[in-house]
């Protein structure tokens, strides 16, 4: 006998006031939608068409191809097969599907196709390549590509044009080479600097018609083999799912004279190169800020505009995918924070912790946790806080504390503050491990597990930390896969005894199906050069990123570290690759932020 499946059903004034379960599916009868719930949404989302109401030109809400619940652009972009590509050199060519560039010699390799004019001129056209690196070359060395772009405009097509540097002033991007990832087998990279810039089309008063592309490989590169497209998609990108942004920081340990305002930006996946500094910049300069996302823009939240004054309460959005204007400041915390944590679910964005001065200044720590609606609120709200603990009462005021988040649940990591043992009063990294359910209305954190990094006190080089504690962490990188958390280096409060090489250069994995577990340190795996703090992390749909950081004020990183999801640390596929470069140099406090939403990802 078949099985007849039924789903809730209603007028829309009735489905209005019921809240969906995540992955409870509910039938609009008024308007003929089918909805899907998320535990905290009134109503639903619509499953198809979204709510189509005012929105821009080419732009539509509801789920994108990635399952991503928001506001998107229209796709519209332009596939070049390998068939279509051209080159200056014989020993180049197209054979059984791909276009096979060979090393040793300078080449260029060319192709053109109509501009598209659903494309927004203020962003950029990004080119994504699949391609794979011939299996004679090894592990470590790269593949040079200059990428000049020309554009055409009606009237004016003749082959004079597509002389020079045309509109890119650089347009050089390496491929570097990795076993069981790009030799021998198909990969996949969105160029970071060959791309048709937005501002060589903003200021024309009608689009380019046609564009001509020249890839240019380099005869001094150090691959030792060819390189294979198999095909070239010109496109835009619209959200930020693609991105991610490294914001503001300190140069060094420069807090008077050092403070950033900028915002850089890198394509995901990255494999290599430099990220950009983008000419837009936040509001101000300033460090320590928090950074949340909904799907449509990146949040920067509070913040230190030096050591010793009041921490910051703005907090200033972008727009994805952001490439012209300057952050706004669009709404105000409650408090004043600096070293908090952010992170957010698909409707709003929550800052944890932190401090209400900078660390010069006497301040206080929080323990509080802060929501915004990140449809329309200007102001948060207090909606709960950070737990304490019976062997000690001042647990839950923390900072520096980290935070990831899985479909329901938001999770709070680690961080410092104070123990009382005896008489006196130490500075302690922390373990716990607790979380708050989504949309977390009222309410403290549910305890959990505990981290399980260690540290050695020496109490004659180490008088500050506590002796009775010696586990825990704090200024780690955070970000998560649809399945696990991930913490990239950090360590436990001490100028340098307090943290070893070994551990503060460790990655560990949280698995979210166990909400109550422990945390676990992968065995053999680290990341980059020696123990690293203030680290920061983001990730797309299948990448984790750590970015940045110091060493004891003294060594600053502007490395960005790359694991592929799920990550357990076993087999060379698992290894940590470092995919690219901060720009500049001595970065240390700033912000990473992405539009990668799991939450609403069917995944």
């Amino acid at each position: 006998m078949p099985t007849v499946i039924k789903i809730r059903r209603g007028p829309k004034s009735q489905i209005d006031q019921y809240i969906p379960k995540i992955g409870e599916f509910v039938y609009d009868k008024t308007n003929g939608k089918l909805l899907f719930g998320d535990n905290f949404t009134p109503g639903g989302y619509h499953v198809i068409f979204g709510n189509q109401f005012v929105v821009e030109n080419n732009t539509y809400y509801g789920s994108s191809t990635y399952g991503v619940r928001g506001f998107h652009i229209f796709p519209s972009g332009v596939d070049i097969t390998a068939k279509a590509l051209n080159s200056n050199s014989s020993n180049n060519g197209y054979a059984d599907q791909y276009f096979e560039i060979i090393d040793g010699e300078e080449s260029t390799t060319s192709f053109g196709f109509k501009y598209d004019l659903l494309w927004d001129k203020t962003k950029d056209v990004n080119f994504k390549i699949s391609y794979f690196l011939e299996d004679s070359g090894s592990e470590g060395t790269y593949v040079e590509i200059t990428t000049k772009v020309y554009l055409l405009y009606k009237g004016d097509l003749s082959s004079s044009v597509t002389s020079g540097d045309g509109v890119l002033e650089d347009g050089v991007d390496t491929i570097t080479a990795y076993d069981n990832e790009n030799i021998g087998k198909i990969d996949i990279i969105t160029l970071m600097n060959g791309r048709i810039p937005w501002q060589a089309t903003y200021n024309e008063s009608n689009p380019p018609e046609y564009v001509i592309v020249k890839f240019i490989r380099s005869d001094s590169d150090t691959y030792a083999g060819s390189l294979k497209i198999l095909n070239i998609f010109a496109y835009q990108i619209a959200n930020g799912n693609e991105y991610g942004y490294y914001l503001g920081g300190v140069n060094g340990s420069d807090y008077e004279t050092g403070l950033k305002n900028t915002i850089q930006q890198f394509v995901f996946p990255m494999n290599s190169g430099e990220i950009r500094v983008l000419s837009q910049t936040l509001s101000e300069s300033k460090f320590r800020m928090s950074a949340f996302n909904s799907s449509t823009h990146g949040y920067s939240v509070g913040g230190q505009i030096d050591e010793s004054s009041d921490s910051l309460s703005t907090i200033e959005s972008f727009k994805f995918a952001f490439n012209s204007g300057q952050a706004n400041v669009s709404a105000t915390l409650m408090d004043k924070r600096a070293s908090s944590y952010g992170l957010n679910c698909s409707s709003y964005g929550f800052t944890i912790g932190g401090l209400d001065k900078g660390s010069l200044g006497v301040g206080s720590f929080y323990s509080s946790i802060e929501r915004i609606n990140l449809s329309f609120s200007s102001i948060t709200s207090k909606k709960g806080n950070l737990l304490a603990y019976e062997d000690n009462p001042y647990s839950c005021y923390r900072a520096h504390i980290m935070a990831f988040n899985s479909s329901e649940y938001g999770f709070c990591l680690g961080g410092f503050g104070f123990n009382v043992s005896g008489e006196d009063l130490y500075m302690t990294p922390f373990s716990y491990i607790e979380r708050f359910s989504f949309p977390f209305d009222v309410g403290n954190c549910l305890e959990g597990g505990r981290l399980t990094m260690s540290y050695d006190v020496n109490p004659q080089i180490e008088p500050e930390l506590d002796p009775n504690n010696t586990k825990g962490t704090h200024g780690a990188g955070a970000c998560n896969s649809s399945t696990y958390g991930y913490l990239f280096g950090g360590h436990a409060v001490g100028v340098a005894g307090g943290y070893s090489e070994d551990r503060g250069e460790t990655v560990s994995k949280f698995d979210f199906s166990q909400p109550n577990g422990n945390s676990t340190v992968i065995s053999d795996v680290k990341i980059s050069d020696i123990a690293r703090s203030q680290v920061s992390g983001c990730n797309s749909t299948i990448y984790g990123y750590a970015i940045g950081g110091h060493y004891n004020l003294q060594v600053f990183f502007q490395k960005i570290d790359r694991v592929l999801f799920p990550f357990d640390g076993s087999g060379t596929v698992d290894s940590v690759r470092i995919c690219g470069n901060l720009s500049g140099t001595n970065h240390n406090s700033g912000v990473s932020c992405d539009g990668t939403d799991f939450v609403t990802m069917f995944l």
